[in-house]
């Protein structure tokens, strides 16, 4: 019997989530390993206790107490170790406009280590999460959903080193683009298809999006695109045909092309130096 290709899932859609646009769940004893996966909502993960480590879009990371990672839709990511954590989803819609520039911008991918001291007030905002999570008190969502931020602010603050940037919020039409991007890079999608969603022209949205992210729409989604693709090309007998029309190229042809401009090497020569411990 053929044994079945190790393909990453679609971990519980964005649609399957109980409530509030929010969940917290407490580990205390996560023994990984995790499968490769990726899906459509955010997700952070703040270790407490243990040892392990951290796989994304193929960089591996430590994991200790204090270590804190956040996903972002199309990260692939998988999770090693013995562990205790908390485990936070929550849509994009929790977070306020201000905060989705900077978390798009930023490098989240990599793991945030706060001290013991820095630490101690993000792991007090977890506990008071957890509890209004199970519980029912009044105006309980509007507490979350600002537990939430205060997170996301402290990750992006120890990413950043704590430096203030005076970079411009980004408009909410791009922020609405991106996300759309985000969902849907997998099927054929436009910029026009894009503008229509923001009820802009596509020239406008199309220089709106450049102006605010420094890169067109088209670049973006293509880089949407080869992340996820470079990303199945890691799982074993993934072909990069398959790769290619997964990630919503419309060939593998086309693909390859894409690939070899950002990467310097065809999909299949940069899979066998992967491989061969090779890569520069």
């Amino acid at each position: 019997m053929k044994k079945e290709k190790e393909l990453p899932i679609l971990v519980r859609p964005v649609e399957n989530f109980e409530k509030d646009d929010i969940e917290v769940r407490w580990k205390p004893h996560y023994v990984g390993s995790s499968c490769l996966h990726w899906h459509d909502y955010y997700e952070m993960e703040v270790v407490t206790g243990g040892e392990g480590s951290y796989l994304v879009n193929g960089r591996t990371y430590p994991l200790r107490r204090g270590s804190v990672y956040l996903v972002t839709p199309a990260d692939f990511h998988r999770i090693f170790g013995n562990l205790s954590l908390y485990n936070l989803s929550f849509r994009e819609s929790v977070l306020p406009d201000s905060l989705l520039k900077p978390l798009i911008s930023a490098d989240t991918s990599a793991v945030a280590d706060f001290s013991p001291e820095s630490f101690a007030p993000v792991e007090n905002a977890l506990t008071i999460l957890f509890s209004e999570y199970r519980g029912r008190e009044e105006l309980r969502r509007e507490s979350m959903q600002s537990l939430v931020q205060y997170l996301v602010i402290a990750f992006l603050r120890k990413q950043a080193g704590q430096r203030e940037t005076a970079a411009p919020v980004a408009d909410l039409a791009v922020m609405q683009m991106v996300s759309f991007i985000r969902l849907r890079f997998k099927q054929k999608i436009t910029l026009a298809m894009a503008a229509a969603e923001v009820f802009l022209t596509p020239n406008y949205a199309g220089a709106l999006f450049y102006e605010k992210m420094g890169v067109s729409f088209h670049t973006y989604l293509m880089q949407v695109r080869l992340n996820y693709a470079r990303s199945l090309l890691l799982l074993q007998g993934c072909s990069v045909e398959e790769a290619a029309l997964t990630a919503g190229f419309s060939s593998p042809t086309y693909f390859s092309g894409c690939f070899k401009r950002v990467y310097g090497s065809t999909p299949g020569q940069w899979t066998k130096k992967r491989n061969e411990g090779t890569l520069s």
